[in-house]
């Protein structure tokens, strides 16, 4: 008889702490700097952020917040 894989169809699921924390992106200017997932677009002249995963995101200045790039 064969064993069921379950809800995870093969793949174990992530077991340390870590796996499920996601850093807070940063909300000041001043904490752009020092995060390095953040850098300054001259081009469109924005502050992109790349999220450990590899989605970007791009502050937007009038809601002081960042949006997904698409």
């Amino acid at each position: 008889m064969a064993e069921s894989l379950g809800p995870h169809r093969g793949i174990p699921p992530p077991n340390d702490a870590l796996s499920a924390v996601r850093v807070a992106f940063p909300k000041t200017e001043e904490d752009f700097k020092n995060d390095v997932r953040v850098s300054f677009d001259k081009t469109n002249a924005k502050y992109v952020l790349e999220d450990d995963d590899g989605s970007e995101w791009e502050w937007n200045d009038k809601y002081e917040k960042w949006v997904p790039l698409v």
